[in-house]
């Protein structure tokens, strides 16, 4: 790809020593803003209220003439979006050297794609503040949708957004397709686009389009969490140089990171190239830590979207017979927590929101039951 770095072997270097030029087999373009996928994402704000328009000025410019860099709007904040670590880095100093203010930079931000459960097992259990999407159902048959997991099968469908089909059986079309692609821009888990779901309108019937397309939205929702919502987590690679001392520290750090070896090449006695991939939460980082566990025994790798992972766990479950809390920690403990990664990846895009959660209440009640225990003992 363009961008990387390249050795060339004693016949090709003796051939270019001395000249000048560009190595590629089509003409080399600088990377458009729509190509960008931002694997680091930060919110950006001025620490005085009086020096905001300065900040916005000064991120525009950036955009303008960095064509990785991608500036958004979300939820009021202002969102900076680069490929990695280094290029976060290298566009904050740009920022503070260019509006010489004090700039607040927030957490990095990974987002996720919600969907369904492939095969639908039983009634989902759908706890508050999810269940009073549900209880907003009302009685008549208007709208009917039902919802399931795409598979790698040819999908039927007129209409797609994001990653997602729709199949109108019965109903206004402006409407239906409307309701559709709300939906598709924010799933009722964590107001995250959708992915990977087959949507079927069985009828929809209403004179004032508008509404018709809220009650169509409502009613997916309602259907994905019928089903059984789930979570999709964004993915990154990357090759990484290691030697064979060092292979098993490389090992243990993917573990420890949720990651796996994709592929494996030994390129000498000593040396051998891995395909790492691991979650983009997970990635953050990863770079210094490999240095460190290693002790420079691996290389930094260049890490790239790898598309998305589907979570095959309900971000619901909650632990009910004793052998499972054995397991699994009480529900709202912090080993239930750290188990459950599809809930605190809900929880955190939530809690970055503003959205409501249980997941305060649940450590309070928490807090709760141990300081009662201790009174009883």
């Amino acid at each position: 790809p363009r961008g990387s770095i390249i050795a060339l072997g004693p016949a090709l270097s003796s051939a270019f020593a001395g000249k000048r030029g560009a190595l590629g087999a089509d003409e080399i373009n600088p990377p458009k803003a729509a190509d960008v996928f931002p694997l680091v994402r930060v919110a950006v704000s001025s620490q005085r209220r009086a020096d905001a328009e300065v900040v916005e000025n000064a991120l525009e410019k950036i955009r303008r003439l960095d064509a990785a860099a991608t500036i958004s709007r979300e939820g009021g904040q202002t969102i900076l979006g680069c490929v990695g670590e280094l290029h976060l880095d290298q566009v904050l100093r740009d920022l503070r050297r260019a509006v010489g203010v004090e700039v607040v930079v927030g957490e990095p931000i990974v987002g996720i794609r919600e969907g369904v459960v492939s095969e639908k097992t039983g009634e989902a259990v759908v706890p508050p503040p999810w269940s009073r999407e549900l209880e907003e159902d009302d009685e008549d048959e208007d709208v009917v949708v039902e919802v399931e997991a795409m598979d790698e099968r040819v999908e039927e469908g007129r209409f797609a957004r994001r990653g997602n089909l729709l199949k109108i059986v019965e109903g206004d079309e402006q409407a239906c397709v409307e309701g559709f692609n709300r939906a598709c821009d924010a799933g009722p888990l964590a107001e995250e686009p959708l992915h990977g779901v087959r949507v079927t309108i069985i009828k929809a019937s209403g004179e004032d389009q508008e509404a018709l397309a809220s009650k169509v939205r409502r009613r997916i929702r309602q259907a994905i969490l019928r089903r059984g919502a789930r979570v999709w987590e964004p993915l990154v690679e990357g090759d990484v140089l290691c030697s064979q001392n060092a292979l098993g520290k490389l090992h243990g750090l993917l573990s420890k990171r949720r990651g796996t070896i994709r592929e494996e090449d030994v390129i000498s006695n000593e040396l051998w190239c891995l395909r790492a991939q691991l979650p983009a939460a997970s990635a953050l980082g990863f770079g210094e830590a490999l240095l460190e566990w290693t002790s420079g025994g691996a290389s930094v790798p260049q890490l790239i979207p790898a598309g998305f992972q589907l979570l095959d766990e309900d971000p619901f479950w909650a632990p009910t017979t004793e052998d499972e809390r054995e397991e699994h920690g009480d529900f709202g403990g912090d080993v239930f927590a750290s188990s459950n990664v599809a809930r605190a990846l809900v929880n955190a895009v939530r809690r970055r929101k503003g959205l409501a959660s249980d997941e305060r209440v649940l450590r309070a009640k928490a807090e709760a039951q141990k300081s009662n225990q201790r009174i009883r003992a």
